[in-house]
């Protein structure tokens, strides 16, 4: 939630804690992660609610818990224990800290699965964005036109973000050149 109690987009990421109490952050403490490779940095979960609410299951553990909703807010943490066959129930309340009133944040470089370098769904690029606080995103895929504009109909987003239609063209002699209107 924010500050008012409304419900808020955002990523969530689980990092395990040790028996100190510090965060399992170096190599030798990494468990991979079994569906989308292996996460750096300790991380053992990483998910993303559009509405605000959702459920992780996790393995029996300590655990920190960081919620984000991109560069205007503050950061949620919490340490928490699950055991085996126990629930936990979270609310980390994020702070608007930036004031971007009259002005828009956007992210004019987007690939997803379209793009011969990218294996990222669409329906997840829409979820990433909308969740980092994104006013505006622009798909800019290598040698493909993608438009979000449908996605986030379908996922009924179309409210929280703007999206706009660009291409990453690529030549062999010149490199790579973004065009967008």
């Amino acid at each position: 939630t924010d500050s008012t109690g409304s419900l808020l987009e955002a990523k969530i990421v689980l990092v395990p804690l040790l028996e100190d109490g510090s965060l399992a952050i170096n190599d030798g403490h990494r468990r991979p992660y079994l569906g989308e490779g292996r996460l750096g940095n300790g991380i053992r979960h990483l998910t993303r609610t559009v509405t605000g609410e959702g459920v992780v299951f996790v393995e029996p553990g300590s655990y920190r818990v960081f919620a984000s909703h991109g560069p205007e807010y503050s950061r949620g943490e919490t340490d928490v224990t699950v055991a085996a066959g126990d629930g936990v129930a979270l609310e980390l309340v994020l702070t608007h800290e930036v004031d971007t009133t009259g002005w828009i944040n956007g992210d004019f470089h987007l690939h997803e699965e379209p793009s011969f370098d990218s294996g990222m769904k669409l329906k997840k690029r829409i979820e990433t964005a909308v969740v980092e606080g994104l006013d505006l995103a622009v798909a800019t895929d290598h040698d493909v036109i993608t438009d979000y504009a449908p996605v986030l109909k379908e996922l009924q987003l179309e409210s929280r973000m703007a999206s706009g239609i660009g291409v990453e063209l690529s030549s062999l002699e010149m490199g790579h050149f973004i065009a967008f209107p």
